[in-house]
C-alpha cells in the first residue's frame, strides 16, 4: 500500500523498509501510526504543549449497519487522509485485529466492493465524508490518521520552523528504532547516535523554552527605581 505519511515513510526507510505484516518479521502499518504517535505524545508532554497542535492524529468512526457512507467527526475540514484501518468494536472475526484500508477514489469504490477488497474514499469536507467498499454489520470501527507534517527537508525556499516542527527529524529516529526493537534487530551505531545527539539537543531546548518569561517584571513607575540597588529589576539584574 502507498504511504501517505512524511513521518512513517522516513521511518520505515531508517529501519530498512521492514514489510507491512506480522512481528516479527515485519511491522504493521497500524503499529507504526500507533507508536508514533506515543512517541510525539511524550515529546510534546515535555513542553506541556496542547494535543491540538500535534502532527499525528486519528478519528474512531463507527459505521453503521448497511451503510457504506458515513461523515468524519469534527465538522469543519481537515486535514488529507494519511491511513485507515478498520477493527470489530467486539472483537470477533473477521476483524479481530486492526485490517488496513486502502484510500481510493470514490469512482473506484463499486470496483473494490466487487473485487472484495477494503478501500475507502472521502469526498466533501465541510463535513469530511466518506465511503467504504464493503456493506458494514454495524460493530466495525474505522481508525482515520492524518499527517500534519511540514516538509522538513533542506530548501532554498524554506519557511521557519514552529515548535513542534522541531522534533520531527527526532520523532522518525525514535520511531525507526522502535520498529527495529519490534523486529528484535539490532539498532546500528549511527542510529543510536542520532539518537542520543537527538535528545539531547531535546532536552536543552526544552529547558530553554520553560526558561522564557519565567521572572514576572513589575510595572514601573516614576521614581520607584532612581535608588540604585531597590526594586526587582535592580536586584536581579543590577544595572553596571
Amino acid at each position: 500500500m502507498i504511504t501517505r505519511s512524511r513521518i512513517i515513510s522516513g521511518a520505515s526507510g531508517l529501519a530498512g523498509e521492514p514489510p507491512n505484516g506480522p512481528l516479527p518479521s515485519g511491522v504493521p502499518e497500524w503499529l507504526r501510526f500507533e507508536t508514533a504517535a506515543d512517541l510525539e505524545t511524550e515529546l510534546i508532554r515535555d513542553l506541556n504543549l496542547s494535543s491540538e497542535n500535534r502532527t499525528l492524529a486519528s478519528t474512531p468512526v463507527n459505521l453503521t449497519l448497511d451503510s457504506q457512507d458515513f461523515t468524519v467527526p469534527g465538522g469543519g475540514a481537515v486535514e488529507t487522509v494519511a491511513y485507515v484501518s478498520v477493527v470489530t468494536s467486539d472483537l470477533q472475526p473477521p476483524w479481530i485485529t486492526p485490517q488496513d484500508v486502502d484510500i481510493t477514489n470514490l469512482s473506484l469504490i463499486n470496483d473494490a466492493r466487487r473485487d472484495g477488497k477494503l478501500k475507502v474514499a472521502f469526498y466533501s469536507d465541510r463535513p469530511q465524508q466518506g465511503r467504504v467498499s464493503w456493506i458494514p454489520q454495524g460493530n466495525e470501527v474505522l481508525t482515520i490518521w492524518y499527517d500534519k507534517s511540514p516538509q522538513t527537508d533542506p530548501s532554498p525556499d524554506q519557511s521557519t520552523f514552529t515548535i513542534t516542527d522541531s522534533y520531527l527529524p527526532l520523532l522518525k529516529l525514535l520511531l525507526a528504532a522502535q520498529m527495529l526493537e519490534l523486529m528484535n534487530k539490532p539498532i546500528g551505531a549511527m542510529l543510536q547516535s542520532r539518537i542520543t545527539r537527538g535528545l539531547e539537543q531535546w532536552r536543552e531546548f526544552v529547558n530553554r523554552t520553560r526558561n522564557q518569561g519565567v521572572i514576572q517584571k513589575t510595572a514601573w513607575r516614576p521614581g520607584r527605581y532612581m535608588e540604585r540597588g531597590r526594586g526587582p529589576w535592580t536586584s536581579e539584574f543590577p544595572v553596571r
